[in-house]
């Protein structure tokens, strides 16, 4: 038999439970507009072409052309710059997301789908 603290106890889990859960709602809300307000400040940059050394860097850089191990050993030894030289700049998850648009999506030549992956 269950007494008025048990009863009492049960109504407060269930309070605590429900304030748990629009909690959850609330941030997942706000992380959903982030994504939105994000998407929509740079909503021009998905027709725009490669800018600057991006033409280079993705479309003559060998370790991206093929998703291989030897490949990701490549990237996660060299610098952001090789084979032209090694440089200073060290940047193997950029490159890897390079590999995986060009590589694995088909992007290739296409710069929208680096734009929707780097985003």
């Amino acid at each position: 038999m269950q007494g008025k603290g048990a009863r009492r106890s049960g109504r407060l889990e269930e309070r605590s439970n429900s304030g748990v859960v629009k909690s959850r709602s609330r941030q997942a809300l706000a992380a959903l507009a982030l994504c939105v307000l994000t998407s929509l400040v740079y909503s021009n940059s998905f027709q725009a072409g490669f800018a600057l050394d991006n033409r280079r860097l993705l479309l003559q850089d060998p370790r991206i052309r093929e998703a291989s191990v030897q490949n990701l050993q490549l990237i996660f030894k060299h610098t952001y710059w090789w084979p032209d030289g090694e440089s200073g700049l060290y940047r193997p998850i950029t490159t890897a997301s390079y590999l995986f648009n060009y590589a694995i999506l088909g992007n290739g030549d296409r710069p929208a789908g680096y734009h929707w992956i780097n985003l």
